[in-house]
């Protein structure tokens, strides 16, 4: 049992609940993942996972070398960082996990920056929403992820990368939007594209709306961001987004973005590292870039970006 890859299949599989989603993201083949469990059963003398209609999930046998399996894999991961230490150089993937609403453009710069600084260095991106990223860097199966959180204050243990404002977003020519600010209130019966439940952001406008006695009108569920702007362009519609998520539409005047304001919403971005394993020298460089692009992307460091990012499109024509 000397091959880390189906060790890493096995855990994969257990945190996913799915040997097909496990594959993919081995880049495997659903019967070459198959043919790996398989073996790796019959070596450890026992099946590992019960299949069900709905996924996998482990065995008596499974739970039990879990636990030892995941230490030998993190085991391994150090030795190879040690080695890479003593080189001194960052050298292996470094997984992390992105929020839709930020994964553009941050995605490509990010991608630019590392092929240029760290040559050596694989980027793997997993975009989800930020459920699926707190159960990710749970488990491990990122390294680093970057979160959206609400309230007073971010959550101890996360690094803020920058503080936003939400944004109304409507058609070039909106007449709610074209101001470059919209109170509250304003959004009482408003047709507006939402995420689908549960959401964080979404329960944290829903409970605001109640507080405020503000009826939301979802018009349609909309859980992609690029989706999510090509239908509110076409007029009829709004949605509930910050603006650096739809800046691309607003340069081409597709879309006008107003801030909300009295109250104002705002959201913390923050970056999460994985308590599973210690941080590899590859993990430690790429999350120096987040903290350099991230916040510059975000207009955090130029406040004429921040007024920029809240005003209508026709304004900044002009």
């Amino acid at each position: 049992m000397n091959d880390l890859r189906d060790l890493e299949l096995l855990v994969q599989a257990a945190a996913l609940g799915s040997l097909t989603k496990a594959a993919v993201k081995l880049d495997l083949t659903q019967s070459a993942a198959s043919r790996r469990i398989a073996a790796l059963e019959e070596r450890l003398g026992g099946r590992l996972f019960h299949r069900t209609g709905r996924g996998v999930h482990p065995t008596e046998l499974g739970a039990g070398v879990l636990p030892r399996i995941e230490a030998l894999l993190n085991d391994a991961e150090q030795i190879a960082s040690d080695a890479r230490a003593l080189a001194g150089k960052p050298v292996g993937t470094v997984r992390l996990g992105v929020l839709p609403s930020v994964s553009r453009p941050f995605v490509g710069m990010l991608y630019r920056e590392t092929r240029q600084r760290l040559p050596a260095v694989r980027l793997q991106i997993d975009e989800a929403f930020g459920g699926f990223l707190d159960e990710a860097i749970a488990n491990g199966t990122v390294d680093l992820a970057i979160l959206n959180r609400y309230g007073h204050a971010p959550p101890d243990g996360e690094e803020l990368l920058a503080r936003v404002d939400m944004c109304v977003i409507g058609a070039a020519g909106d007449r709610l939007t074209r101001h470059g600010r919209i109170p509250f209130r304003e959004l009482d019966g408003l047709p507006l594209l939402l995420p689908s439940a549960p959401n964080a952001w979404r329960g944290v406008l829903e409970k605001k709306a109640r507080r405020h006695g503000i009826r939301l009108d979802e018009s349609m569920v909309v859980d992609s961001v690029s989706l999510l702007a090509d239908v509110v362009a076409g007029g009829g519609c709004h949605a509930i987004v910050p603006g650096y998520a739809v800046e691309r539409e607003v340069d081409e005047g597709r879309l006008q973005v107003a801030r909300i304001v009295q109250p104002a919403m705002t959201r913390f971005v923050t970056l999460s590292v994985t308590a599973q394993r210690p941080m590899t020298i590859a993990a430690r460089e790429v999350a120096r870039l987040v903290r350099s692009l991230l916040p510059k992307m975000l207009g955090q460091d130029d406040s004429a970006a921040r007024v920029r990012a809240a005003r209508p499109a026709a304004a900044r024509r002009r």
